[in-house]
């Protein structure tokens, strides 16, 4: 749950909005089988809406735990967020980088 609490703490500086609600962690189950079979296909960590804007989040507590960066944006590609967020409780380091570039590039972003 660390990490969440981080994410939410970062994510309290930021200007306020007309609306804020957060939900977390939410299992997802993409079809009607894996729902009824109780396995979810994944978990999100963290749901924001903001103002309209659908943000989802999967934090991390390091890099480490972030090292399938091409199957996380598989799943955000599937759940199509306005924002795919990725936050890691770790200073920016070179393999980092390279994660969130991969995840990036997978999703067809910048």
């Amino acid at each position: 749950m660390t990490p969440l609490f981080w994410v939410l703490g970062r994510y309290q500086q930021e200007p306020m909005s007309q609306s804020l609600w957060f939900e977390g962690p939410l299992c997802i189950y993409l079809d009607a089988d894996a729902y009824h079979q109780g396995q979810a296909t994944t978990d999100i960590d963290l749901t924001i809406v903001q103002d309209g804007k659908v943000i989802m989040c999967e934090a991390k507590r390091s890099a480490r735990a972030f090292r399938e960066p091409e199957k996380a944006a598989q799943i955000f590609a599937q759940l199509r967020p306005d924002v795919a967020l990725i936050a890691v409780m770790e200073a920016p380091s070179l393999a980092l980088q390279t994660r969130f570039d991969t995840f990036c590039s997978c999703l067809g972003g910048n």
